[in-house]
């Protein structure tokens, strides 16, 4: 912020100088120089310095203090110079002349006295919300350095010999934090205590970390109506956030419901048809059979006796009628390859997980390249982000399932979005799950199959018993859930 208001201020500056020097005043007043910090202030030990100018010409700059050294004596954009430390108890000035053809100005250079201890201009310091850098004054004669930061919200970064910056980022937390930061020499130390403000009306009513995180980095909330969030178990939690706003261009209500899944704790598997491979059929002669997720999701479990801990519904398929439920794209369970085709055309995807733990997203091509490293994979559709970058314009709103994967491959979020209910969700566009995902923290993205089919399931107990595993979200269809071909299981890692 600080830097941002700098710059303005020199741009505005700039304007009137050179106004001033295409006017047909006197001499001195042909050209214009203009400092960003005039002093510039100098703790009493020796350090390095740079200062922004604007100037309408190339300028050269002197010294008549010795203790000044300059290291650009001539240039545009800005100076650096150094100082040497200043030995006396009192403080001093020192002046560097910039000149061009005949017009000059001096710059101050204000260097605090030696008084053998390391002082802060304060010994506590408050940021706003949003986290805006603050600058304190530091006073030393020895080299100083950034011992310890107390919190990992909290930035303290050295600006030069004299100034401390700190800053923080955006707090979500809902109520005011603070922490320390302090600053050492080979003799002496001294303390800094920060203390970040919480202004929650930026968070548009939103009463969880996670919720305000998603109402404030999507920029699709004008009201949070309510959210909750809730640790399944150690890496799986769950965001559920209902709000009103803007969806193409009318106040409308919109229900989410987002896993959170840390890999280095938990796994995933694709689920199937009583958790029996033979369910899945690679072609449309034979009959790919289908099932609720609830009964897949307590199918697993029962058959394999892991925990499963939740999960979402998979790929898209075709109807029973014609085409026997066959599935769009490939399947791969525990690293057998049960349907290899994309029978859904060029716009196929891919989740995967990796043999080495990781998620995926692959195009078919690069599920051709690396289908020996992928332990578990089924089909989606359509790209919504790619390394961050939103892909997909359609605007149409429908029921929505997705998942996306972070930058390092270890996150994975599996997200469904309620529609088709004007009371309650009217669904999402690809876009607006997009903006969703990068919020919430991933980088990659593909859209699942959604409408009737879209199906949050949180496993609420230990047991496989059908009764357990509840299912979130408002499935569309009258009927209740629908059963489908495949989905994504949470596993016990």
């Amino acid at each position: 912020m600080t830097k941002r208001i700098i710059a303005l201020v020199l741009l505005v500056w700039a304007g009137a100088a050179m106004a001033v020097s295409c006017s047909d005043k006197g001499p001195e007043e042909k050209h214009s120089i203009i400092f960003a910090e005039n002093p510039v202030m100098a703790g009493a030990s020796a350090g390095d310095f740079e200062v922004a100018i604007v100037a309408d010409a190339e300028w050269k700059a002197s010294s008549a203090d010795s203790w000044i050294t300059l290291k650009t004596p001539t240039g545009g954009a800005s100076c650096s110079f150094s100082v040497a430390a200043n030995p006396e108890t009192s403080s001093r000035d020192g002046k560097i002349r910039f000149s061009i053809s005949g017009y000059s100005k001096d710059l101050t250079v204000r260097q605090v006295g030696n008084t053998g201890r390391l002082t802060l201009g304060q010994s506590s310091v408050d940021i706003d919300t949003y986290g805006t850098p603050v600058e304190i004054m530091v006073t030393s004669a020895e080299n100083w350095t950034v011992s310890s930061v107390g919190a990992s919200w909290l930035k303290a970064v050295p600006k030069n010999g004299a100034t401390l910056t700190v800053s923080a980022g955006m707090n979500y937390s809902g109520k005011a934090r603070t922490a320390s930061v302090v600053l050492s020499t080979v003799s002496d130390q001294a303390s800094l205590s920060v203390t970040q403000a919480a202004d929650n009306s930026v968070f548009f009513g939103a009463s969880t970390e996670e919720g305000r995180v998603f109402a404030y980095k999507t920029g699709l909330v004008s009201t949070v109506t309510s959210d909750r969030t809730y640790t399944v178990t150690d890496g799986v939690d769950v965001l559920e956030i209902s709000y009103v706003g803007k969806v193409n261009g009318a106040l409308a209500p919109t229900a989410v419901f987002l896993y959170t899944i840390d890999l280095d704790k938990v796994s995933l598997a694709v689920t199937c048809a009583n958790d029996d491979d033979s369910s899945i059929k690679p072609v449309d002669t034979q009959l790919t059979l289908v099932q609720t997720m609830r009964q897949q999701l307590a199918a697993m479990q029962s058959k394999r006796g892991i925990q499963v801990w939740g999960g979402v519904n998979g790929d898209f398929f075709y109807g029973s009628s014609g085409r026997n439920n066959l599935a769009q794209g490939i399947v791969v369970r525990r690293g057998v390859v049960l349907k290899d085709t994309f029978d859904g055309g060029t716009v196929c995807t891919v989740f995967a997980l990796m043999k080495d733990g990781t998620g995926a997203i692959l195009t078919q091509a690069e599920y051709a390249a690396r289908k020996s490293s992928i332990a578990e994979a089924l089909g989606g559709r359509q790209r919504l982000l790619q390394n961050g970058d939103i892909v997909s314009e359609d605007t149409t709103l429908e029921p929505r399932t997705a998942v996306g994967v972070s930058a390092d491959k270890k996150t994975v979020y599996l997200l469904i979005v309620d529609g088709r209910r004007s009371s309650w969700s009217t669904g999402a566009s690809y876009p607006m799950m997009s903006r969703m995902f990068l919020a919430m923290g991933a980088s990659n993205a593909i859209n699942l199959d959604g409408g009737g089919s879209s199906t949050f399931v949180v496993h609420e107990g230990t047991t496989a018993a059908l009764s357990e595993f509840v299912t979130k979200n408002r499935p569309v269809d009258n009927t209740g859930d629908r059963a489908v071909i495949n989905g994504i299981a949470i596993v016990k890692k």
